[in-house]
């Protein structure tokens, strides 16, 4: 995003003030005693510019429009459609980030505003060590550092939503916690090297803790530019652990843990169940005659605690029997600019399993079905600031012997999508 920072007629505006005020106060003054208290006036105007130019301000709003092939669906393309409805428009973001950057320090804030309300994204301190600048401490809400999804901006993602394992697993991308960050200097030979590690409470931005215990998360990424930066390639690793209390056996219901036995759930005694997840990324982008190409890929596998039907991440107290998955789930995407022209191609294969232990979902819930979504987009940039995306999502169910999934649904979404950003 571009920054916005004092502008020169703000600059002349001030200047002229303190020009004027400087000039009341020193036309008494002998002819040396005027000359320093212009001099401080310029001083002080300095110092003042410097700390206003420290205050960024940037944002983008998405406007959509949305078609569904039926009703009423359920859909991680912006969330469900409400009843009765195959067509909206929507206020998808509504950003406005404030950050205050000192050599060694940074302050942020973003909001987010919508239909839906009006709601905190970010709110973080970040603090780099003085003597090696390698280390640094971020400290608040922000985003979770798993993965490679979960930092990409939505404003500079081609595809219009993250992919669908990703807003499973993270929802809302970020979390409450500190992180601590190992990446030297752009100075150093060793910079293409990035270590997070962090502490999170593990219920999402927006939600407070409801136990005692704590995710922690790490992230490896090696980043290299070859050929005059015409060729990067970036390779990773993620780490998440975590566990949710199970609220069993209670005064009010008797509440229970499910585990995959033998390709069934059966009961489990476990007072915490465990949140296992670890992922593996690579990004490859060529410059050439033909345009910018990049290929992005994610690979995620692990187990996840949720309910009977979903086994997305709690981000309050469970009240229902928590059942435990393996799950596996992925993503590949290619873009392709066109040439000189404002024109970008995107395709993305996404897939995720919620239950690898089973096939069919037979006797067991929708929390259970595998899905597979084709993504097909085109964005034309008008300019700098304004992005139009048109993309289509092709979504396929596994066939299953639960009513209503016996054969795929029909949840194919149209996204028409106006973005400006400064």
């Amino acid at each position: 995003m571009r920054k916005i920072t004092v502008s020169i007629f703000t600059f002349l505006f001030v200047f002229a003030l303190f020009n004027a005020k400087s000039q009341e106060n020193t036309q008494a003054l002998p002819e040396p005693e005027k000359e320093d208290s212009l001099l401080r006036v310029i001083e002080k105007l300095q110092s003042d510019v410097s700390i206003l130019s420290r205050i960024k301000i940037s944002g983008y709003v998405q406007t959509q429009y949305q078609k569904a092939d039926s009703a009423g669906i359920a859909s991680v393309a912006g969330g469900n459609f409400a009843s009765g409805v195959d067509q909206r428009f929507a206020v998808r973001r509504g950003r406005i980030k404030f950050a205050y950057v000192a050599p060694l320090s940074t302050y942020v804030l973003q909001f987010d505003a919508s239909e839906g309300g009006f709601t905190l994204k970010d709110a973080y301190m970040k603090f780099t060590d003085p003597l090696v600048n390698a280390f640094s401490l971020t400290a608040g809400i922000f985003n979770r550092p798993f993965g490679y999804e979960i930092e990409y901006s939505s404003s500079s993602r081609e595809c219009p939503e993250r992919a669908r394992v990703f807003q499973t697993l993270f929802p809302g991308e970020r979390d409450l916690g500190a992180c601590i960050t190992f990446n030297p200097p752009k100075t150093s030979n060793y910079n293409f090297i990035k270590f997070d590690a962090g502490v999170f409470n593990g219920t999402g931005p927006n939600a407070k803790d409801f136990d005692n215990r704590k995710d922690i998360i790490t992230r490896l990424t090696l980043n290299k530019s070859f050929f005059n930066e015409n060729l990067k390639i970036g390779i990773g690793g993620s780490y998440h652990i975590g566990s949710m209390l199970n609220f069993t056996n209670t005064t009010t219901k008797n509440q229970y843990v499910y585990k995959m036995n033998d390709n069934v759930f059966k009961k489990d005694s476990s007072q915490f169940s465990k949140r296992q997840f670890t992922g593996l990324e690579c990004q490859i982008a060529i410059n050439s005659v033909i345009g910018l190409s990049q290929l992005r890929a994610e690979y995620l596998f692990g187990q996840q605690a949720g309910t009977s039907t979903s086994s997305s991440t709690p981000t309050a107290i469970n009240t229902s029997d928590t059942y435990l998955r393996n799950f596996a789930g992925y993503y590949v995407v290619y873009s392709q600019n066109i040439a000189q022209l404002p024109f970008q191609t995107v395709v993305r294969y996404d897939v995720y399993d919620p239950n690898t232990k089973v096939s069919g979902a037979k006797d067991l819930t929708n929390g259970d079905i595998k899905y597979t979504t084709y993504g097909l987009g085109l964005i034309y940039r008008l300019d700098s600031n304004v992005k139009i995306t048109a993309y289509y999502d092709i979504v396929e169910n596994e066939s299953t012997q639960l009513k209503g999934y016996w054969t795929d649904l029909k949840d194919n979404v149209f996204t028409l999508r106006f973005q400006y950003k400064f």
